[in-house]
């Protein structure tokens, strides 16, 4: 892991936030029944936590609910460094890997302030209540991370 390079670490919380921030997917890592499984996601960022959605039903939302521990990773400023020898090639990167609970939210009030969370991350339009459809709504799953433990690293970039 990290301690094996140390130089790599991200120990500055500003840098830490600038990669949740900066990132456009988020990979989550589940684990059930002794079968591992990870999947791309979108993400907001919370207070100590992470928003997420997903449909109510299938194999995520099943996972989830047999075993909420879970871990996630995502990236980015990632660049491709070139060398002349094939073992010289390397990645130019930061990121993060962490640890939580993921708990769903039932409350309409909590699930609809999650969803606006996710949609500041992707957008600078300000969405109202009225935007998000009762009928969507009620189908979508929104799920809080509870961010318990993340450790950043990066390669190829100063400060």
């Amino acid at each position: 892991m990290i301690d094996r390079k140390p130089n790599r670490e991200i120990t500055d919380q500003e840098e830490l936030q600038y990669v949740l921030e900066r990132s456009k997917i988020l990979r989550l890592g589940l684990c059930a029944d002794n079968e591992p499984y990870v999947v791309p996601m979108n993400y907001g960022i919370g207070e100590g936590c992470l928003y997420l959605h997903s449909s109510q039903k299938g194999k995520k939302a099943d996972m989830l609910r047999a075993n909420p521990r879970v871990c996630f990773e995502m990236e980015t400023d990632v660049a491709l460094i070139e060398a002349d020898a094939p073992c010289g090639f390397t990645m130019r990167f930061r990121s993060i890997v962490g640890y939580g609970t993921a708990a769903f939210l039932e409350n309409a009030e909590e699930k609809l302030a999650g969803l606006k969370i996710i949609m500041a991350h992707y957008s600078d339009t300000t969405f109202k209540d009225g935007d998000f459809l009762e009928k969507a709504l009620a189908k979508t799953a929104v799920i809080r991370l509870d961010i318990e433990s993340m450790r950043g690293a990066k390669h190829g970039w100063n400060g």
